[in-house]
C-alpha cells in the first residue's frame, strides 16, 4: 500500500501535570491587610418567620406607624420577607395601612397609630392564648358529656362529674354556676 493515503499517526505526548495550589479567597478590603478565607467565617443564623414577625410587631409598637422602607431596613430583614410579614399582619386587627394597597409611601399603622408607652410581650400573649384554648377544649368535652347524660337522663351526680374532669389538668368549678353544684 501506498503510505501517502494512510492517515497520520498522532504521537501521544505525555503531559506533565502541574500541582495545583489552592487559592485563598480574599475580599477587596482584605487584600491590603490580611488574606481572609471566607469559608472559615461563621454565617449568622437565619431568623425564623415567627421571630421576624414578633420583631416587626415590637418595632411598630414603639413607633406607632412606619413606612415599609423604614421597617425592612431597620429590622435588617429581606424585602420579600418583610412584605410577606406585613401582608399577614394586615389581615389582623393589629395593623392597618393608610391609602391604597400598592402605595409604598403610605405608613403601616399599629392599632391607632400612637406609640405604646411599653411594649406588649407577644410571646407571653401567645402562651396565654394556647392555655385558654386548652381550657376551652376541656370545657367543650365537659359540655358534650353533660349533653349526652341529659339526653339519656343519666345526670345523677353533677359533683361526681365535676370531680372526674377536675382530675384532668383544669379546675372547672369557676365555670359552673353554683346552683348546679348542689
Amino acid at each position: 500500500m501506498n503510505e501517502e493515503y494512510l492517515p497520520e499517526k498522532r504521537s501521544r505526548k505525555t503531559k506533565t501535570k502541574k500541582k495545583k495550589t489552592p487559592k485563598k479567597r480574599t475580599t477587596k478590603g482584605s487584600q491590603k491587610k490580611n488574606t481572609v478565607n471566607k469559608t472559615s467565617q461563621v454565617k449568622p443564623k437565619k431568623e425564623t418567620l415567627e421571630e421576624c414577625t414578633i420583631r416587626t410587631l415590637e418595632l411598630l409598637q414603639l413607633r406607632g406607624q412606619m413606612v415599609f422602607k423604614d421597617i425592612f431596613t431597620e429590622l435588617g430583614i429581606g424585602y420579600r420577607r418583610a412584605y410577606d410579614i406585613l401582608n399577614v399582619l394586615l389581615t389582623t386587627p393589629l395593623l392597618t395601612k393608610k391609602g391604597k394597597k400598592r402605595e409604598s409611601n403610605m405608613p403601616y399603622v399599629y392599632l391607632d397609630g400612637e406609640p405604646l408607652p411599653e411594649n406588649v410581650d407577644v410571646r407571653n400573649v401567645l402562651e396565654q392564648i394556647e392555655s385558654e384554648e386548652q381550657q376551652i377544649n376541656v370545657l367543650t368535652k365537659y359540655i358534650q358529656r353533660l349533653e349526652e347524660e341529659l339526653e339519656n337522663d343519666e345526670l345523677s351526680d353533677l359533683q361526681q362529674l365535676l370531680d372526674e374532669f377536675n382530675q384532668e389538668e383544669y379546675d372547672l368549678r369557676p365555670f359552673v354556676p353554683k346552683d348546679e353544684m348542689k
